[in-house]
Protein backbone atom coordinates (compact mmCIF):
# COMPACT_ATOMS: atom_id res chain seq x y z
CA UNK A 1 0.00 0.00 0.00
CA UNK A 2 1.40 3.39 -0.95
CA UNK A 3 1.07 6.03 1.73
CA UNK A 4 -0.10 9.32 0.23
CA UNK A 5 0.49 11.39 3.36
CA UNK A 6 3.57 13.50 2.64
CA UNK A 7 3.88 14.48 6.31
CA UNK A 8 5.03 11.00 7.34
CA UNK A 9 8.83 11.03 7.61
CA UNK A 10 10.35 7.77 8.80
CA UNK A 11 13.34 8.29 11.12
CA UNK A 12 15.06 6.16 13.75
CA UNK A 13 12.82 3.12 13.42
CA UNK A 14 12.53 0.97 16.52
CA UNK A 15 10.11 -1.57 17.91
CA UNK A 16 7.64 -1.45 20.80
CA UNK A 17 8.68 -4.42 22.94
CA UNK A 18 5.97 -4.27 25.61
CA UNK A 19 2.62 -2.64 26.28
CA UNK A 20 2.36 -3.62 29.93
CA UNK A 21 2.72 0.13 30.55
CA UNK A 22 1.89 3.14 28.37
CA UNK A 23 4.39 3.59 25.54
CA UNK A 24 5.82 7.03 24.76
CA UNK A 25 9.19 8.41 23.76
CA UNK A 26 11.39 9.53 26.64
CA UNK A 27 11.90 12.97 25.07
CA UNK A 28 8.15 13.49 24.67
CA UNK A 29 8.30 13.77 20.88
CA UNK A 30 5.43 12.62 18.73
CA UNK A 31 5.77 9.46 16.66
CA UNK A 32 4.12 7.49 13.87
CA UNK A 33 3.42 3.74 14.02
CA UNK A 34 3.56 0.80 11.65
CA UNK A 35 1.74 -2.35 12.74
CA UNK A 36 2.98 -5.47 10.95
CA UNK A 37 0.85 -8.62 11.06
CA UNK A 38 2.54 -11.87 12.04
CA UNK A 39 1.28 -15.42 11.53
CA UNK A 40 -2.06 -15.80 13.28
CA UNK A 41 -2.90 -12.07 13.19
CA UNK A 42 -6.58 -11.17 13.20
CA UNK A 43 -6.06 -8.44 10.57
CA UNK A 44 -4.12 -8.45 7.30
CA UNK A 45 -2.24 -5.58 5.66
CA UNK A 46 -4.66 -2.91 4.49
CA UNK A 47 -7.25 -3.70 7.17
CA UNK A 48 -7.89 -1.41 10.13
CA UNK A 49 -7.16 -2.11 13.77
CA UNK A 50 -8.41 0.10 16.62
CA UNK A 51 -5.87 1.01 19.30
CA UNK A 52 -6.12 3.22 22.38
CA UNK A 53 -3.63 6.03 21.96
CA UNK A 54 -3.15 9.76 22.53
CA UNK A 55 -2.78 11.84 19.35
CA UNK A 56 -0.72 14.99 19.97
CA UNK A 57 -3.71 17.37 19.88
CA UNK A 58 -5.98 15.26 22.11
CA UNK A 59 -6.12 15.81 25.86
CA UNK A 60 -6.31 12.08 26.60
CA UNK A 61 -6.08 8.67 24.95
CA UNK A 62 -8.90 7.77 22.56
CA UNK A 63 -9.68 4.97 20.15
CA UNK A 64 -7.57 5.50 17.04
CA UNK A 65 -8.00 3.61 13.75
CA UNK A 66 -4.67 2.40 12.37
CA UNK A 67 -4.15 0.74 8.97
CA UNK A 68 -2.20 -2.51 9.35
CA UNK A 69 0.89 -2.82 7.17
CA UNK A 70 1.55 0.87 6.46
CA UNK A 71 3.09 3.88 8.18
CA UNK A 72 0.16 5.75 9.65
CA UNK A 73 -0.10 9.55 9.47
CA UNK A 74 -1.62 9.91 12.95
CA UNK A 75 0.95 11.66 15.12
CA UNK A 76 0.87 10.03 18.56
CA UNK A 77 2.29 10.99 21.95
CA UNK A 78 1.37 7.72 23.64
CA UNK A 79 0.02 4.22 23.07
CA UNK A 80 -2.05 3.12 26.04
CA UNK A 81 -1.04 0.00 27.94
CA UNK A 82 -2.93 -3.16 27.12
CA UNK A 83 -5.89 -3.17 29.45
CA UNK A 84 -9.04 -3.02 27.34
CA UNK A 85 -9.76 -6.15 25.30
CA UNK A 86 -11.19 -4.30 22.31
CA UNK A 87 -8.20 -1.97 21.87
CA UNK A 88 -5.27 -4.16 22.94
CA UNK A 89 -2.43 -4.82 20.55
CA UNK A 90 -1.43 -8.48 20.81
CA UNK A 91 2.36 -8.37 20.44
CA UNK A 92 2.39 -12.12 19.74
CA UNK A 93 0.33 -11.43 16.57
CA UNK A 94 1.66 -8.02 15.54
CA UNK A 95 4.97 -6.20 15.58
CA UNK A 96 4.63 -2.51 16.33
CA UNK A 97 7.28 -0.19 14.97
CA UNK A 98 7.57 3.52 15.64
CA UNK A 99 9.41 6.46 14.12
CA UNK A 100 9.90 9.82 15.76
CA UNK A 101 8.89 12.92 13.84
CA UNK A 102 11.39 14.90 11.81
CA UNK A 103 12.76 18.16 13.22
CA UNK A 104 12.91 20.83 10.53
Amino acid sequence: MINTFESVKVLNVDQVESLSEDFSLSDGKGFHVFIAPLSGADKDSGETIIIKAKPVKNDEAVEVPIVVGDWNPVLLEKIAANSEADTDIDLTKYKVFYSEIADY
